[in-house]
């Protein structure tokens, strides 16, 4: 899986607070999981497939 960089910065940036709150709790394995979720589910490059003419690539 392709990971767009701007969006996880972004992510992961609204995210620090909550993940900072967490670090003493005992929920802040869950707090990283939630995390990743969200990355694995909108911080997916689009990844084109070859061009019209893609036999020459």
């Amino acid at each position: 899986m392709n990971l767009s960089e701007q969006i996880a910065m972004r992510e992961v940036s609204e995210q620090l607070w909550g993940l900072w709150q967490a670090r003493a709790a005992p929920g802040w394995r869950t707090a990283i999981k939630d995390l990743l979720k969200i990355l694995a589910s909108i911080g997916r490059k689009n990844v084109k497939g070859p061009g019209p003419i893609g036999w020459l690539a």
